[in-house]
């Protein structure tokens, strides 16, 4: 996968990112005539990763396409593994003909081994249906984002020996200034005999421990062991220490970084390391302009520093961002809420047995992937489903069990906009609530976050099982880039600024509140069966536009949020001021927004 960091010293991987072959599949032929077998003449080429709705002659498609390209195998490899790390629609795969297997969860990663793989030229085909009609892939079509199809995230290959590290997990304990590390590692033996093995762990460089192992022939095991307390410095978003392990057996090596801190909830409060944090967040799609969903290094980059330079300590998203993006936000301290792409599904889908597969699917690989990262302070397993109706309510609690059976050190929650309605907020560690007031309501008489405040902590009380955090997953309003009208009306850079600086000071201040994710860091393209009605069929909540250039909003929140966050550090201090409201001069005091923008563009481009 692509990561900021190189996941093994000694195992050969190759990046099988660039052009591939391709031929889209109006028809959804290829499979009957078997193209995996004799790929079409005549069709063009497609990056990988990429979109193919980038594409000017595939804007509108919505359906199969077919990628091609060689694989060389080098000499000395016994057995291939295949990393696809995500993709635009389900994904199929073949090798010289021979089907490797079917992936519905396109946001996650999806392994493929091919035992006894030949050396020389191979040729590997894999089709992507991201067809609008389709069932049994996770997420479906309808949600609020575009549905890019194609190889979204990148592909690699990786030549083994026969013993293959699948995985390491890094659970811990603390304890004063100490962490007792118990490494958890699955390996696999893909030889035909039987295989005793020294384990090497390694922690920051240095050898921390060495085990003798026993490996049955074409048998995966599950290693723990538990490591004498050391003193390892803690992980915090203030102060964001890395720790590099690496574990070494049979020829292979996997390599990985965690940070350790302790994530509780108390009262209406989230805890790290022991400490309050109030979550200044945003929400993001991992979209640009018209890369679609394909976003290059340099870009995720930017995002992350644009939003740690907003003030934000926490971002989410609605399903797991890629590995590089996601090794940004341990690097950078920024929390992530991490959830699967379970969105605004009716009673009829959540209930569905075959659809609550899929989505267990996706929270075993997403915690797979992402259970070291200190960053992910939350597990979400939906967002805006079904919850006020039985089935729904029963479909969620299945969902935080199956969360729990993995990791039981972060809490479990959804984002709900049912409020009052919702059955379903029982199991849940902390509460997460969508709502929009002053933007989908009367501006005559616009609704204000105190009264919804007061009922959703009525409504915890009222459950009986003590005081629990809320966090507003989502609040906002729409402004198009550029539109900056001296009159006060919906749509206008002005009306959405003096929206948020309105929802922000009601909220922040608020001890009920744990704290707050704007929806959303920038503009994405959405669909146009359920918002043709939106400007340029685009979600225009963005603090800035799709290319990343700020409206007024954005420095609107940057300063509210830097405000809130000094005088939090102040009170930290004991300063005086720690108890004073969000100064009103916020906005008198910023500089003019042309003056900003102008600054923002010669320092980081447009």
């Amino acid at each position: 996968m692509r990561r900021t960091f190189d996941e093994h010293a000694c195992r050969s991987v190759v990046r099988l990112d660039g052009l591939w072959d391709f031929v889209p599949d109006a028809e959804g032929i290829g499979e009957k005539k078997q193209w995996f077998r004799k790929f079409p003449a005549g069709g063009g080429r497609m990056a990988v990763p990429g979109c193919w709705n980038t594409n000017p002659r595939l804007f509108d498609h919505h359906g199969k396409g077919w990628y091609r390209r060689s694989l060389q195998v080098p000499a000395g490899t016994k057995n291939l593994v295949l990393v696809f790390e995500g993709s635009g629609g389900a994904l199929s795969a073949w090798l010289d003909g021979r089907f490797l297997g079917r992936n519905p969860i396109s946001c996650l990663p999806w392994t493929v081994t091919v035992p006894g793989v030949a050396t020389g030229g191979h040729e590997l085909v894999v089709l992507v249906d991201n067809s609008k009609s389709l069932e049994d892939v996770f997420p479906q079509y309808g949600n609020d984002w575009a549905h890019y199809g194609g190889i979204v995230r990148p592909v690699e290959a990786a030549f083994l020996g026969d013993i293959w590290i699948q995985e390491m997990r890094l659970p811990y304990s603390l304890a004063d200034r100490e962490v007792t590390l118990a490494p958890e590692l699955t390996i696999t033996n893909l030889g035909a005999e039987a295989r005793t093995e020294q384990l090497v762990l390694e922690i920051n460089g240095a050898r921390a421990a060495e085990w003798t192992v026993r490996l049955p022939a074409g048998r995966t095991v599950r290693i723990r062991r538990e490591l004498p307390p050391q003193r390892l410095a803690r992980w915090s978003p203030d102060h964001p220490v890395l720790h590099t392990v690496r574990a070494a057996c049979g020829g292979d090596d996997l390599v990985d970084r965690t940070g350790f801190r302790s994530i509780t909830c108390r009262g209406q409060q989230i805890l790290i390391n022991g400490t309050p944090v109030k979550i200044l967040g945003v929400n993001r799609h991992h979209e640009y302009g018209d890369n679609g969903f394909a976003m290059p290094p340099d870009l995720v980059l930017r995002d992350v520093e644009l939003i740690r330079d907003l003030g934000c300590n926490a971002v989410r998203c609605h399903y797991p961002i890629d590995s590089f993006a996601m090794d940004l936000c341990d690097e950078m301290g920024l929390l992530t809420w991490s959830e699967i792409p379970m969105y605004a599904r009716w009673p009829a889908i959540v209930a569905n047995p075959a659809y609550r597969v899929l989505a267990e699917t996706a929270i075993d690989r997403m915690i797979a992937r992402d259970f070291n990262r200190p960053s992910v302070f939350v597990w979400s397993v939906m967002n805006e489903c079904a919850t006020d109706m039985p089935d729904g309510a029963r479909t969620a609690a299945q969902l935080v069990r199956r969360v729990r059976r993995h990791d039981t050190t972060r809490p479990v929650s959804y984002a709900t906009n049912k409020l009052m309605a919702d059955q379903g907020l029982a199991p849940l560690d902390l509460i997460g609530l969508n709502a929009y007031p002053g933007w989908y309501d009367d501006k005559k008489r616009p609704a204000t976050w105190p009264p919804l405040i007061d009922a959703m902590t009525a409504k915890v009380a009222a459950q009986r099982r003590g005081a629990r955090p809320f966090l507003i997953t989502e609040t906002g309003g729409a402004a198009i880039y550029g539109d900056r009208s001296l009159e006060d009306r919906k749509w206008s850079e002005r009306f959405q600024a003096d929206l948020l600086e309105r929802n922000l000071r009601d909220l922040l201040d608020d001890p009920r509140v744990a704290g707050v994710f704007i929806w959303q860091f920038a503009d994405i393209r959405t669909i146009v069966e359920y918002w043709s009605n939106r400007p340029g069929l685009f979600n225009n909540k963005g603090l800035l536009d799709r290319f990343r250039r700020p409206k007024e909003s954005y420095w609107r929140v940057r300063d509210l949020y830097r405000e809130y966050a000094s005088r939090r550090d102040a009170g930290r201090n004991g300063a005086q001021r720690a108890a004073q409201p969000i100064a009103e001069g916020v906005r008198g005091r910023r500089e003019s927004v042309a003056m900003r923008q102008a600054k923002a563009s010669g320092n980081r481009g447009a």
